[in-house]
């Protein structure tokens, strides 16, 4: 395992991002789908609530530490999971700008959304259509991971014309009642896992 070569293909793939315009936080506000920024998330809570609550820092830092230490856990775990997809399907298009941190984190390539910006408000263009369409057929994408409610039928018209499937249960924007973080994150690992395989 070549630890210097990992970090400069990894810089290579930024470069290649940011060109792309499949830049990871730029316009996708998702950091949580990588469970690595969701620990640094953790630390920042942590320090906040010990100085609103000092006498219950140690209280805060005990939880913070074993909830990261879950944290590693589902990040080796989404690593093994997303290792059944092989190396030439991990190709994602979501119904908008979703999985970016997720993407960068596992090595996946975000070949497109069909709304071209964080908004779910604005519906995509003619043109950015066809080209999403021809990009799902040259690029050999298996489907398009759609969320409830957003742009549901231009996602089913897109997906029927690029001949790919149409992957529901997309859950990313917050935590179902009664389910915990971890739980959301392991049912989209392994949504992602039965939409590419």
């Amino acid at each position: 395992h070549d630890k210097d070569k990992d970090h400069d293909e990894h810089d290579e793939h930024d470069e290649h991002d940011e060109h792309e315009g499949h830049d990871h936080g730029t316009h996708d506000p998702h950091f949580w789908l990588d469970p690595s920024r969701a620990s640094l998330a953790i630390d920042e809570i942590t320090t906040q609530l010990s100085v609103i609550d000092p006498d219950s820092a140690d209280f805060y830092q005990e939880n913070a530490t074993a909830y990261k230490s879950q944290l590693s856990d589902l990040d080796k775990q989404m690593s093994s999971v997303f290792e059944q997809i092989p190396e030439k399907d991990r190709k994602l298009v979501t119904s908008h700008e979703a999985l970016g941190y997720l993407g960068h984190k596992y090595d996946f390539e975000i070949v497109g959304t069909v709304i071209p910006s964080m908004s779910t408000e604005s519906g995509p263009t003619a043109i950015a259509i066809a080209k999403l369409v021809d990009d799902l057929k040259t690029e050999g994408v298996k489907g398009i991971f759609m969320e409830s409610g957003v742009e549901e039928k231009i996602t089913k018209q897109i997906a029927q014309d690029a001949n790919v499937e149409v992957i529901t249960g997309l859950q990313v924007e917050y935590v179902l009642e009664g389910e915990t973080y971890l739980q959301m994150m392991t049912k989209l690992s392994e949504l992602i896992v039965e939409g590419l395989k």
